[in-house]
């Protein structure tokens, strides 16, 4: 019995092992995928916050060229734009992806069945989509490839007939 007990707590304590060391590496996993979103995040942020500023840049050079040409209203809208673009951009850095991702969470737990409903719609919305541009896409090679090439030279059809008249009629005034 003693040999039993003593395979059963080692048994035992290899399995405790076992978990404790994969629970620090799933917690380590977690952190360092955290960590390398958090960090693709701020990139992201940064590009579009670049490119925000780039938009904000030309608006307010188009502003100020429309108020050189006399559009000083038109001018006037443009800068508008520009101020709000500007503000926006100002409050990009205020965006907190966890407390976002917290509100999605709390909303899918409080009303499930209207956040799978809306996965639902927004998946066949895609879907439909997708099927739809495909379908115009074959059709748009079927056109192409049933429709016969055309001469790259030469006129076709009613102009050129028309051309031939000009040209005969201009040869029997020149000669009558």
């Amino acid at each position: 019995m003693a040999i039993r007990e003593t395979v059963q707590e080692t048994t035992s304590d290899v399995f405790e092992a076992a978990e404790d060391r994969l629970g620090a590496l799933a917690d380590k996993a977690y952190e360092s995928s955290r960590d390398y979103a958090e960090t693709a995040v701020r990139e992201q942020t940064n590009a579009f916050k670049q490119f925000c500023k780039t938009i904000v840049r030309a608006l307010r050079t188009g502003g100020g060229e429309l108020r050189q040409e006399g559009y000083a209203t038109v001018a006037g809208f443009v800068d508008d734009v520009a101020a709000k673009a500007d503000d926006m951009t100002d409050h990009i850095d205020d965006f907190d992806m966890r407390s976002t991702t917290e509100r999605v969470e709390d909303f899918v737990r409080e009303r499930p069945l209207v956040a799978y409903g809306a996965l639902a719609i927004a998946g066949f919305l895609v879907a439909n989509t997708l099927q739809s541009a495909s379908t115009h896409r074959h059709e748009k090679q079927a056109r192409v490839t049933q429709d016969p090439p055309r001469r790259a030279a030469g006129r076709t059809g009613a102009k050129q007939g028309t051309a031939a008249r000009t040209r005969a009629r201009s040869t029997t005034k020149a000669s009558g």
